[in-house]
């Protein structure tokens, strides 16, 4: 089937951005929407012709602007809470080709995974009735199970579950990853925990991008992805190989036992996270970009805004 038409929740922050900018060059002939509060970035692509935007909280009475329209594809970005959810599909599932939902790696109970890597096939959290409606992060894992299983409850819903590690690259507001790429770059010394020796996953957003489009229109064995960029690696070593793309002279020392106030942006002392994406890999030809390439493109967007300093520091 062609794609015409692509509906776009949220879209204008992180990976939806990236998604929208790849589109715009790679679907000229698609007419995109992009439903948001109109709140972030607000500015980006009002010039384009081949974008509509509808304003609203997902979260009121707004979500009904799109209930008498129709899409070959709905991208989801902003899928939070699993009551609003249920009653967006339960009114559009009917108006829709296939419907993409990005949900994340926090499903699964990564203090105690059920195996090493972590397939799709993983434990996933509890929820409790409260964690449908709480905001706050400590839910934040369980309520996307909730969404998940919100999803896989509507009939005849060609749908796609994508489930991203710890997304870094260009446009990412979290700070995270730049956090420590701002200290090796300004520092003269970095001091680590031990712990960061631990190996992790990590999706590159240029990537996830270009797996989300290929999903627009790829035909699919199963309906739920982990969405992992690279190999595992330990934060040591991307912090090194970072410190040698910079050609910094901070030196990085690790420390034998951190203390308990020692918050740091992807310290996880607790979770497992290694996380395999073998099914992805079985269906498709993915041409990801290397760490070490990956690293540049992000270093590179680090120099095209200068360098602002972290909000977490």
């Amino acid at each position: 089937m062609k794609i015409k038409s692509i509906l776009i929740i949220g879209g204008t922050r992180f990976v939806g951005r990236i998604v929208i900018e790849k589109l715009l060059k790679e679907k000229t002939d698609c007419k995109i929407t992009v439903f948001n509060r109109g709140i972030t970035n607000k500015s980006l692509f009002q010039e384009e012709k081949a974008i509509d935007f509808i304003y609203g909280d997902r979260e009121s009475k707004d979500i009904e602007q799109l209930f008498s329209r129709k899409w070959d594809v709905v991208i989801d970005f902003m899928g939070y809470f699993p009551d609003s959810l249920a009653y967006l599909l339960s009114n559009i599932n009917q108006n829709i080709g296939r419907y993409i939902f990005i949900s994340t790696i926090s499903v699964y109970d990564l203090e105690n995974p059920s195996s090493i890597p972590i397939t799709e096939n993983g434990r996933l959290l509890n929820w409790k009735t409260k964690d449908r409606t709480d905001s706050s992060w400590e839910s934040y894992g369980q309520r996307k199970v909730a969404c998940e299983e919100e999803i896989q409850k509507v009939n005849d819903l060609d749908f796609i579950i994508l489930r991203p590690s710890l997304i870094y690259g260009k446009y990412d507001y979290t700070d995270r990853f730049y956090y420590w790429l701002y200290r090796i770059k300004y520092e003269k010394e970095l001091e680590t925990p031990e712990d960061f020796n631990k190996l992790i996953t990590y999706t590159f957003s240029e990537d996830f991008a270009n797996v989300i489009i290929q999903f627009i229109e790829a035909a699919h064995s199963e309906s739920v992805y982990n969405v992992i960029t690279h190999t595992p690696k330990s934060l040591t070593k991307l912090l090194n190989d970072t410190n040698r793309l910079l050609k910094s002279s901070c030196e990085i020392l690790p420390v034998l036992k951190a203390t308990d106030d020692f918050e740091t942006p992807l310290w996880f002392p607790q979770e497992c996270l290694e996380i395999s994406s073998i099914r992805l890999h079985n269906e498709f030809e993915l041409n990801f970009y290397s760490l070490e390439d990956s690293l540049r493109r992000t270093l590179s967007y680090a120099d095209a805004i200068n360098w602002p300093k972290p909000n977490l520091l």
